[in-house]
């Protein structure tokens, strides 16, 4: 009789735990990225680009879906793309770009780094 309660007990148990794995396996997944999050870094990192263009008014970047916007931390992110202008004698060109934000505590961006090139 012993050995049947105990049997019973270790099935209680496997089956208690069988159930919490399944729940939290269906369970949906926390989203990375709030909605509305990769437009607000895309448009706060063009922003910070069209600072260091000669002619910013000329800028004209891709769309979102074509950029690559990368998380680093929390509120850090890296976004990577090109933007079309003209130079100082308004010949067209284009750069690739690479901005690195932070948003802080505050809730203001901030620019960590901005480079141009390939």
């Amino acid at each position: 009789m012993k050995a049947f309660i105990r049997l019973v007990i270790v099935l209680l148990a496997v089956a208690s735990a069988s159930a919490v794995v399944f729940i939290a396996a269906r369970r949906p997944a926390q989203s990375p990225d709030p909605p509305g999050e990769s437009k607000t870094v895309y448009t706060t990192a063009q922003y910070f680009v069209m600072q260091g263009l000669k002619e910013p008014a000329t800028a004209k970047f891709p769309n979102l879906a074509e950029a690559k916007l990368t998380p680093l931390g929390p509120h850090t992110w890296r976004v990577q793309a090109w933007v079309d202008a003209q130079d100082t004698f308004g010949a067209p060109v284009r750069d690739a770009f690479v901005c690195q934000i932070t948003r802080g505590a505050d809730g203001r961006w901030r620019l960590e780094a901005v480079s141009f090139g390939p």
